[in-house]
């Protein structure tokens, strides 16, 4: 389904019942991320995915398309009014992590509970030169056009892929593929430079648990992640498998997401 709005026509899915449930997904993927875990969590919840603006089937039109946070949040009102919905859960990962955060921040009285699974908050992490120099050197190749070697960077940042996954379907690949440019031009600053308030994140702190994959570890998203639980004072939880664990293990990403929510 589509909401057309001012400068995006936002793609967007909705299964199952119960209470309502937004999986909002990071950079390069889309709402594709969480085809399989949506449908085991639609069991339970109203599960609603959708491609963030400029992502694969959300295409923007007009002119000055922004894709800061701010606008980015105002999407995901625009499409929880849509469907009548006042509160939700929501569950991001990596810099859809990042949008639940900001969410939060602004209509607190919206969220029900947040889970956020590797938030690639590297601010929070100063005093790591090794990944304030990576984040450096990805500006430069991008600056610089050199989309290779900064696409390879990036997936070196993950640091890893589950050999349990089963293989992507076609015209899943082939819309990350068509992603790439968007996510380096448009999203890379705009997430790997974000800065939460963390005062902000604490008075609301009793609505988040943050997670990591347990491979994954030792990475800079579950570095960050654990930052930031460290700061807020939120849970923190591991999860089996790797950053991409909505896709690469849906059941155990869906098993986990379910019992997350319970401790918050």
């Amino acid at each position: 389904m589509f909401l057309d709005t001012e400068d995006v026509n936002l793609y967007y899915e909705v299964k199952g019942e119960g209470e309502p449930l937004l999986l909002v997904h990071g950079v390069v993927v889309d709402a594709g991320l969480y085809d399989e875990a949506s449908k085991l969590l639609a069991k339970q919840y109203k599960v609603i995915t959708y491609d963030r603006r400029g992502s694969s089937r959300s295409k923007v039109h007009g002119e000055n398309v922004t894709y800061d946070v701010d606008t980015q949040i105002q999407d995901m009102c625009t499409l929880l009014d849509a469907l009548g919905l006042e509160k939700v859960r929501i569950c991001g990962v990596s810099a859809g992590a990042v949008l639940g955060c900001h969410f939060l921040q602004h209509y607190p009285e919206r969220v029900e509970k947040l889970l956020m699974y590797e938030p690639p908050i590297i601010t929070l992490l100063p005093e790591r030169k090794d990944y304030q120099d990576w984040v450096l050197k990805m500006k430069d190749l991008i600056s610089r056009r050199k989309y290779n070697g900064a696409f390879f960077e990036f997936v070196q940042s993950i640091n890893g892929t589950d050999e349990r996954a089963g293989e992507k379907p076609k015209d899943l690949a082939e819309r990350e593929m068509n992603n790439i440019y968007h996510t380096l031009d448009d999203e890379y600053s705009v997430f790997i430079d974000y800065k939460p308030d963390m005062a902000l994140v604490k008075k609301y702190v009793d609505k988040i648990v943050v997670a990591i994959g347990e491979r994954s570890d030792g990475g800079p998203y579950p570095e960050a992640a654990k930052r930031f639980a460290k700061l807020s004072g939120a849970p923190l939880l591991h999860f089996p498998g790797y950053h991409n664990l909505p896709y690469e293990l849906p059941l155990d990403f869906a098993v986990c997401v379910a019992g997350a929510f319970l401790m918050c």
